[in-house]
């Protein structure tokens, strides 16, 4: 930038104060009593000073000094700085004479400290972090806007020219190769092939190698079995209801049958393995409680349990009756309530309480043995055996006490004259 100032008028006063960047810069006599700095020193020569100045002025000494200081020493100030830079301009920057040359296109400059240099930035410096979105299709970028991923699911796939968006399958689809120069996909996975025969020590390898037999095993109950023949099995039907699975034992095919029951001691003796005790009546027991042989068996008309039965001809049992042979002899009891035509439980012989119909009076020896009346399929005591001509006589047990009596009916029969 030229420097204005006043025509020297002593040695004294012609000290220039430059920075470097002043240094070597060129004086001509601006003709108004001022010097201007535009030309190299060095390219004035000698007879061009005097013009400047007389002999008695040649530049005195440059300082490589522009401060505010130097400035006021000498009485001067820097010009006006033009507000804008352009040709012809009053401090036109002439940049042909800057420092260093301009660099190649797209070259940058960079600083070493000392100097500017024009580098390549591609070949000197990496991106310290590259941009997440960018847009269109570049070389070795993802158009990530352009792809419109945003959905969460999205799957980037390289596409035939570019980059691509596979966007969400549907829940449990797979994603799938189609190959190569074809994009993936979603769908269902194709399972793998199936060997067409299952052998020993094979890729998928099974113990038992199923054959035709066991896949046409179709109807529910079916089961399967090892064969003689090494790895073959074979079916075998369901059986009917109520049989069991039964082993043949070693080296047979199991069956369907019957259990077996297991083998009965040869002997009975107490604390046996299967060990049977006496036959033990109870004797305690509750309202309408029976301890004895029972049966089922068919009656002929409706009865309640303490009736005494005889056998009828026609296969059913019936109330007694001590009026003639032909309603005798008392053969079974009822204990429980039996309807005509129907089947039910009876006493055959042993104990039976009844507290609404028994009211007995024990009694010592005989007077304790119990009748068959003539009411039908009623019990009395002694005294009160049937006395009537024809009245058939038999004793059917004993009062245990006024509520409880124990059955064991004789089929002996005496008729009355």
């Amino acid at each position: 930038m030229p420097l204005r100032i006043p025509a020297p008028k002593t040695l004294s006063d012609l000290i220039i104060n430059v920075d470097k960047d002043w240094a070597g810069k060129n004086i001509t006599n601006l003709g108004s009593g001022a010097f201007d700095l535009n030309a190299k020193f060095s390219d004035i020569p000698a007879s061009a000073w005097a013009t400047v100045f007389s002999t008695t002025f040649p530049i005195a000494t440059v300082l490589n000094d522009h401060t505010k200081a130097a400035h006021d020493a000498l009485g001067i100030a820097p010009a006006a700085h033009a507000p804008t830079h352009k040709d012809g301009g009053a401090d036109e920057l002439d940049v042909s004479e800057l420092a260093g040359a301009l660099g190649s296109a797209g070259e940058i400059p960079e600083s070493d400290g000392d100097a500017v240099s024009w580098v390549d930035p591609d070949g000197r410096y990496d991106p310290k972090a590259h941009v997440l979105a960018t847009t269109g299709p570049h070389t070795g970028t993802l158009p990530l806007i352009d792809l419109e991923v945003g959905v969460q699911g999205n799957i980037i796939h390289r596409g035939a020219a570019d980059w691509a968006a596979l966007a969400v399958g549907v829940a449990g689809e797979a994603l799938l190769s189609s190959g190569a120069a074809a994009d993936v996909s979603w769908g269902a996975p194709v399972p793998a092939a199936h060997e067409s025969t299952h052998v020993r020590a094979g890729s998928d390898d099974i113990d038992a190698p199923l054959d035709a037999r066991a896949l046409a095993m179709i109807s529910q109950g079916d089961m399967v079995y090892l064969t003689s023949v090494a790895n073959v099995i074979a079916r075998l039907a369901p059986g009917t209801a109520g049989q069991a699975l039964l082993t043949g034992g070693p080296a047979a095919d199991p069956s369907w049958g019957a259990p077996a029951p297991a083998a009965h001691a040869t002997t009975h003796q107490s604390g046996g393995s299967d060990e049977i005790r006496n036959m033990e009546w109870l004797t305690s027991l509750a309202n309408l409680g029976y301890s004895g042989d029972t049966s089922l068996v068919t009656v002929g008309e409706n009865v309640v349990g303490g009736d005494t039965l005889f056998l009828q001809n026609d296969g059913k049992y019936w109330k007694s009756d001590a009026d003639a042979a032909a309603t005798m002899p008392v053969k079974v009891m009822a204990v429980e309530t039996i309807l005509a035509d129907a089947t039910g439980l009876v006493l055959h012989d042993g104990y039976y309480r009844n507290d609404t119909l028994y009211d007995w009076t024990p009694g010592a020896g005989a007077a304790n043995l119990l009748f068959a009346d003539v009411n039908p399929g009623a019990l009395v005591q002694l005294a009160g055996q049937p006395a009537g001509a024809g009245d058939q006589i038999q004793v059917c047990g004993w009062i245990v006490n006024e509520n409880q009596i124990c059955f064991r009916p004789s089929l002996e029969l005496i008729e009355h004259s």
